[in-house]
C-alpha cells in the first residue's frame, strides 16, 4: 500500500509506504501521542524513513495553541453564573439578593439594577453589606442614592470577594413604588 498523506494538523506531509503502514494503521492519535511524549524534553525530531520530520518549534506552537484552547474552555465551564429577578419597592429596606453563608471564599463580580421605571419623584437607596466573621452580623459597606430618573438607566456595582456573606438591599425613600429588574454575576 503506497500513498501520500496530504497533511495533518501539524502541516507535515509524511510519505506512507510499506515500511510504515503500521503508523498509518494506528491513526493520527498514535502519532500525536508520540509527538506529545517528546514535548517538553527539549528539541526533538521524529523521522520515519526520511519521509516525515516534525521540528519542536512547530509542534510546541501547535500544542500550546491546543492547550490554551482547552484551558479557556475549562475555565469557562461552571465558573461564572448569575441570578436575577424583579423587586417592587414598598418603602421598607428589602433584601434584593444575599449569599448568607458561602461554603468558602465567594467571588461576586457585579450587581446590575435597571432604573428604567423610575421617574423624577422616586429616590431609591442601594446598600451593600458584608459579613466579615463566621456567625457575625452584616456590616454596611456602601450606600448609593439614586434620585429622579436615571441616565443611563442601568447601574452597575462592583462587588468584593467575601468568605462569610454578602447582602444587597434596596429601599424606596421617596415617590411611588416601582419595579426594578436586577442581576448578580458571581464565580463559583
Amino acid at each position: 500500500m503506497a500513498g501520500n498523506l496530504e497533511g495533518n494538523m501539524f502541516g507535515a506531509k509524511p510519505v506512507l509506504g510499506s515500511k510504515n503502514d503500521d503508523i498509518a494503521g494506528n491513526t493520527a492519535i498514535s502519532l500525536i501521542k508520540r509527538i506529545l511524549n517528546g514535548y517538553g524534553q527539549g528539541g526533538f525530531s521524529i523521522g520515519f524513513n526520511g519521509g516525515f520530520d516534525v521540528y519542536s518549534s512547530d509542534v510546541r506552537a501547535q500544542v500550546e495553541d491546543i492547550q490554551d484552547t482547552v484551558n479557556d474552555i475549562d475555565d469557562a465551564i461552571l465558573t461564572l453564573t448569575e441570578t436575577g429577578g424583579t423587586l417592587t419597592t414598598d418603602g421598607t429596606e428589602q433584601t434584593v439578593w444575599t449569599n448568607n453563608a458561602p461554603a468558602g471564599l465567594f467571588t461576586p463580580k457585579k450587581f446590575f439594577i435597571d432604573f428604567t421605571a423610575q421617574t423624577a419623584a422616586e429616590t431609591v437607596l442601594i446598600r451593600e453589606y458584608y459579613r466579615i466573621k463566621s456567625g457575625g452580623n452584616y456590616i454596611e459597606y456602601k450606600e448609593t442614592s439614586y434620585a429622579a430618573a436615571q441616565d443611563p438607566d442601568l447601574k452597575i456595582h462592583d462587588l468584593s470577594d467575601n468568605r462569610y456573606g454578602i447582602k444587597i438591599t434596596a429601599q424606596k425613600t421617596g415617590g411611588a413604588n416601582k419595579t426594578y429588574d436586577w442581576e448578580v454575576i458571581y464565580e463559583i
